[in-house]
């Protein structure tokens, strides 16, 4: 069983449950990003520790990670003043300074619950290579829908993407000795 850790304590999950109203994750280079995301007080989300990275090819781990993270709440947390905002936990998390330079090589998978369905966000790439929203690439399901379901549904479409694979390794001859 995955345990998810905030500030020290436990989130709860229900098991066949679907909790949540907001996940957000991340496909690069054939990892599994998925950041805790976070209610503030003034209603809106936003990404905070832990974030959780796993190789997207232990399916069982990936598929026991995303049942954890949907079966659970939300955590609240105190709405951060304009000067404390933090930089992208994303970002710290996989040593990078840009947003761009990880849109490039990365899919954000959103899912959403709302009072009427429950709805797969993924996004697509622009010209210029990053992030912009693709209509194809947008999912809904009803609220009865069962947990592994939803996770089958997601695992199989980000196994499908170019992100899932892992970074080639360039493989060149050895030097040749000049005679």
């Amino acid at each position: 069983m995955v345990l998810l850790i905030y500030r020290g304590r436990q989130l709860p999950t229900h098991p066949g449950q679907i909790i949540m109203s907001l996940v957000r994750f991340y496909v690069s280079e054939s990892q599994l990003i998925i950041p805790t995301v976070a209610k503030t007080e003034a209603g809106f989300y936003t990404e905070i520790e832990p974030v959780a990275v796993m190789d997207i090819r232990d399916a069982a781990f990936v598929r026991e990670s995303l049942l954890a993270i949907l079966s659970r709440d939300n955590p609240e947390v105190p709405t951060p003043k304009r000067q404390d905002e933090p930089g992208s936990v994303v970002l710290e998390t996989m040593g990078l300074k840009k947003w761009q330079a990880f849109e490039r090589k990365a899919v954000l998978y959103t899912v959403h619950q709302s009072a009427e369905s429950i709805t797969v966000y993924a996004t697509g790439r622009g010209a210029d290579g990053l992030w912009m929203e693709d209509p194809r690439r947008h999912r809904s399901f009803e609220l009865g829908t069962p947990l592994a379901e939803l996770v089958d549904y997601l695992f199989a479409d980000m196994l499908a993407l170019p992100e899932a694979a892992p970074r080639p390794v360039l493989m060149l001859p050895p030097p040749r000795e000049q005679s």
